[in-house]
Formats: structure tokens, C-alpha cells, sequence
């Protein structure tokens, strides 16, 4: 053991640790160092998923904890997004079959609610769009090997290629020409 703070990540055996709350003032002298190192704003939320391992109990005290410690910076923006998943989803559907992650529903909702608040009009336009070009990528095929899925593998390219001036899309750009190399070999065979 080498004495020093560090959050697993359950990267290690948990017998390599000693578990343990920080207080208050812990935690916002650690991120006292770490803010003045950060030029711009900051932005910090609270996990929406309860680390019930630990117990209800310890997660909650624990996540209050951070809370406290967040409010103790007027330069940094609290956003809610433990609170959105306790308040405005609090019902059991707005959570994955585990019953502690949030589902896909809980996220997309969560991700809009962030983005309403943090986005510029610019950058709301580029993830609807962004959005649309995910879908189209992950869209279940019933036509695989037609005129017609090769040209709407066309038109998804073609998007890729003009969103890779604004965002790293080599993968999925890789991916879709993947896609059109097995529509092709369908052709030659």
C-alpha cells in the first residue's frame, strides 16, 4: 500500500485497498489544486448511478458529501444530473434491468437536459445531425446487398465525410466502407 488517495476503478483486487469517505474538506482542497490548474469553465455533476455495493445508506451520505463540497465553488456550474435521475425519473422504468444503472431512455433524457443548458445553437444543430448519422449506422438492414442499400450507404459516407472537418469520425467512415466492400463482394459472387 502506498498511502495514497486513488479511486479504483475496479481495476485492482479490492484487498489492495483501504475504503474510506473523504470529508469535506478533503475533497475541496484536492479540488482547490486541481481548479487553478483549469483555465475556462467548469462544469461538475454527481454520478446518477447509486453505488449500492456500499449500501443506499453510504451512497447517498457519499454523494452529499461531494455535493457539499461542489457548493463551496461560486466559479463552477453544478449540473444536476443525479437529482434529474432521483426527481424527474424517479420511477423504475427510467432504469436499466439492474434496477441501478440509468437506461437508455434515463441517458438521452439526461444528455438533452445537459445540452439545453451547456450547448450553443451550433452545437445543438451538430449533435442532432451527429444523432441522425448514429442511427443511420446502427439502422437494422432487411435490404443488405441491394441497389438500394448501396445508396444509402452512399449517403451515409458522404455525411461522414462532411462531418470529418468537425469531428473525428475515421471509425465509423472505416465502418460504413467496410460495409460497402461486402455489398460489393455480394455483387461479384
Amino acid at each position: 500500500m502506498t498511502g495514497k488517495i486513488v479511486a479504483n476503478c475496479h481495476k485492482r483486487p479490492q484487498v489492495e485497498f483501504e475504503k474510506m469517505l473523504l470529508t469535506p474538506e478533503e475533497i475541496i482542497g484536492s479540488f482547490e489544486a486541481l481548479r487553478s490548474s483549469i483555465k475556462g469553465k467548469i462544469v461538475v455533476t454527481l454520478s446518477p448511478v447509486r453505488h449500492i455495493k456500499d449500501t443506499l445508506e453510504l451512497n447517498l451520505v457519499s454523494k452529499s458529501i461531494l455535493r457539499y463540497a461542489i457548493s463551496r465553488f461560486n466559479d463552477v456550474d453544478y449540473f444536476p444530473a443525479y437529482e434529474i435521475m432521483m426527481d424527474d425519473l424517479r420511477d423504475y422504468r427510467f432504469y436499466d434491468d439492474d434496477m441501478i444503472h440509468p437506461s437508455t431512455v434515463a441517458i438521452e433524457y439526461i444528455w438533452k437536459k445537459f445540452g439545453e443548458r451547456y450547448f450553443s445553437d451550433e452545437t445543438k444543430r451538430l449533435n442532432e445531425r451527429w444523432q441522425k448519422v448514429l442511427k443511420s449506422i446502427n439502422h437494422k438492414v432487411f435490404n443488405e446487398g441491394t441497389g438500394q442499400h448501396k445508396k444509402f450507404l452512399e449517403g451515409v459516407l458522404t455525411e461522414l465525410v462532411e462531418l470529418s472537418g468537425v469531428l473525428d469520425v475515421e471509425r465509423e467512415i472505416s465502418e460504413v466502407k467496410k460495409r460497402m466492400a461486402y455489398r460489393v463482394s455480394i455483387d461479384k459472387t
